[in-house]
């Protein structure tokens, strides 16, 4: 489900030091265990957005269509 930037701003405001430095575990596709903090996901997160938006971007000049200002 789509977040609007508000909510995800609440979100952000809301997290504690605690919050940004606890390890999440998991496992890949292959069954290897991962441990990665929570702030590293949020850093991968909004440069995976940004690499999206660029992508975006780049396919809309393709086209000869002027991309959107930013927000």
């Amino acid at each position: 489900m789509a977040q609007t930037p508000e909510a995800l701003g609440r979100l952000a405001s809301a997290l504690t030091h605690q919050d940004l430095v606890r390890n999440v575990e998991y496992k890949d596709l292959k069954g290897n265990p991962y441990r990665t903090p929570v702030w590293q996901i949020v850093l991968h997160v909004v440069n995976h957005a940004t690499l999206h938006r660029g992508q975006a971007m780049s396919l809309l000049r393709q086209l000869g269509v002027a991309p959107p200002p930013p927000i």
